[in-house]
């Protein structure tokens, strides 16, 4: 599965990706930022395709990402959680399972 910001890929969000995803699934994310919260409710691998710094996902509403299952694996993405949402959330929210975030950068 693909995400492209632009179009060109099999969706333009990382979180309707995710949604429609299989457990297992692999989802490369193009470059570019993102607005968006995702929530991870089946095992899942996110990966960058042009390696660190070049997806970033940014949210100002709630957690960038929020971790509802047993497993899931994120590599190479820049996660910001930006302003000051009501009630708190947090750039990562891990309410159960085990994340890997492999060479993501995190604020």
């Amino acid at each position: 599965m693909v995400v492209d910001a632009l179009g060109s890929g099999d969706y333009s969000t990382v979180g309707e990706a995710v949604a429609h995803a299989p457990p297992g699934a692999r989802i490369v994310v193009r470059p570019g930022t993102y607005d968006e919260a995702i929530v991870l409710k089946r095992h899942v691998e996110i990966v960058a395709a042009k390696g660190a710094g070049e997806v970033v996902i940014r949210s100002a509403t709630s957690s960038c990402v929020r971790m509802e299952t047993d497993s899931a694996t994120l590599t190479g993405l820049t996660l910001r959680r930006a302003g000051g949402a009501i009630p708190p959330s947090f750039a990562v929210d891990i309410l159960r399972g085990e994340l890997v975030l492999d060479g993501c950068d995190i604020s």
